[in-house]
Formats: C-alpha cells, sequence, structure tokens
C-alpha cells in the first residue's frame, strides 16, 4: 500500500520544508490543483529537480485542452497526471494517449461520476494506470462505498482513495486495502507533518 501526500492549499516554501523532512515516508508526491493554479508547474519540476527518484503526481484535473496540459505537465517532470472520470471519452483518451508517448502514467479521478461501479471496468480496459474513488465533502454517499466494487471490476488499473483521509480515519481507510492512500490537508497542515507522515506510514 502507497502513501501519496497531495499537496494542495500551500506554497512552494512550505512543500519543500515538509519535504526535506519526509520525502524518504511518501510514496507519490502531488502537487494539487490549487497548488498548480497558484504557482503553474514550477513546483512540479523543483520537487522533480530535488527528488528525481520520487514519483510526482501533477493534479490539473484535466477535462478540456487534454493532449496540451498533459504535455505539459509531463515536460515539466510529472510521472503521473490527472484526468476527470466526469471528462468526455475523447478528453481521456487523449490523456492516455500523450502519457504513452511520453512513457508516463494517467490517474483518474472518479469524483461525481455517477455510475461509479460501470465506469471502473470501462477506465480500466481504456488503460489507465490510477482508478481514483474520491469520495467528496458534498456527497451523500458512504465514504468509498465503491471500493469493493472496483476490486471485482478492476484488473489493470491501480487503485486509489481519496477524500478527508487524516489519521483517525487512516484505520479505516486502510482496512480496505487499496493500492494507494492519499492525504492532504491532514498532513500538511498539521503542526508536525513529518511527525504525522511517520505515522501514516505506520498504520498503513
Amino acid at each position: 500500500m502507497k502513501l501519496e501526500v497531495a499537496f494542495d492549499d500551500v506554497d512552494l516554501a512550505r512543500c519543500l520544508d515538509i519535504l526535506s523532512t519526509s520525502a524518504e515516508d511518501i510514496d507519490i508526491i502531488e502537487v494539487g490543483t490549487l497548488f498548480i493554479i497558484k504557482e503553474g508547474l514550477e513546483p512540479v519540476r523543483r520537487i522533480k529537480s530535488l527528488y528525481p527518484d520520487k514519483t510526482v503526481l501533477a493534479d490539473p484535473k484535466i477535462m478540456d485542452a487534454a493532449d496540451v496540459i498533459a504535455r505539459y505537465c509531463f515536460e515539466a517532470g510529472a510521472d503521473i497526471v490527472t484526468v476527470m472520470g466526469v471528462s468526455s471519452e475523447a478528453t481521456i483518451r487523449k490523456v492516455i494517449a500523450t502519457a504513452k508517448k511520453y512513457g508516463k502514467k494517467v490517474f483518474i479521478d472518479l469524483l461525481d461520476v455517477e455510475d461509479v461501479r460501470d465506469r471502473l471496468e470501462y477506465f480500466d480496459s481504456l488503460g489507465a494506470d490510477i482508478l481514483c474513488i474520491h469520495s467528496s465533502k458534498n456527497s451523500d454517499r458512504p465514504p468509498f462505498e465503491d471500493l469493493a466494487a472496483a476490486k471485482k471490476v478492476v484488473k489493470n488499473s491501480e487503485i486509489a482513495i481519496a477524500g478527508g483521509i487524516n489519521l483517525s480515519s487512516i484505520d479505516s481507510a486502510a482496512a480496505l486495502s487499496p493500492d494507494i492512500i492519499i492525504a492532504g490537508s491532514g498532513i500538511y497542515k498539521a503542526d508536525d507533518p513529518a511527525a504525522v507522515i511517520k505515522a501514516f506510514k505506520e498504520h498503513i
């Protein structure tokens, strides 16, 4: 089970400070959507240059200009790029094709997808590398209720879960045995992020 830390509502200085003490305990370093909107792709470049052996994920949540945005992210150093599962099939196919061209990976975010169970198998067959069951704060659905269904139909993709995971919920999340657990503000807003990251790894 991998730990992905999503740096989102944070600046580059704070992110690099946390990574200076904790990078070795993080499997996937995510440059989140808000981070990209605030600082562009420079965080992706800096993180990859400082930690070339680490997997860096850029989270632009692609829905338009698919191949162009994916290309920008990959050329900046991202190993993985995200596309929204509610996007058109053409958009998703373009992101996957661009990733293959660069030898990189695609992460499909299933946030707000209505027919999650039906789409999981389809996205897996398209060639997605990671499928993320994203529990929205605005949803009435039980957190991660689709994970069991995902395990039954997904043959090739890794399965990630995200959405408000913190130290009080990590055991419940880990018990579901996803391939990747994603945590964000519960880590980077903590007084001692390094200690929280180590605790996450121990629970995982």
